[in-house]
């Protein structure tokens, strides 16, 4: 099942975090990558079973959260959640960084 679901912005200040921050872990658990972005699930290693499939949900992770976020605060600390592994951007380090700041 394809679920589409309209990505909301997050203004980048405190007061909206918190609504934002609800909403996005919603939409992350109806598409599959709530357990990617809060660390429950974390990447298996290269070349095994799940890598694959794991990597493919963290790019749309860390894709909709750039898209998302429209400060050049946010942009700096999900540009900063990049990794040798991850070269494309680590979605539960961005969640972090995120989480952290506000």
């Amino acid at each position: 099942m394809d679920v589409q679901l309209k990505i909301s912005s997050f203004s980048g200040t405190k007061k909206d975090w918190e609504r934002w921050s609800l909403t996005f872990l919603a939409k992350a658990r109806i598409k599959g990558y709530r357990a990617l972005l809060v660390g429950i699930e974390v990447a298996p290693t290269k070349g095994s079973k799940g890598h694959e499939e794991f990597m493919i949900k963290n790019d749309i992770a860390f894709a909709e959260m750039l898209i998302s976020n429209e400060c050049d605060i946010c942009f700096g600390l999900l540009n900063s959640s990049r990794s040798e592994e991850m070269p494309e951007g680590d979605a539960s380090l961005a969640w972090k960084n995120l989480s952290a700041k506000f």
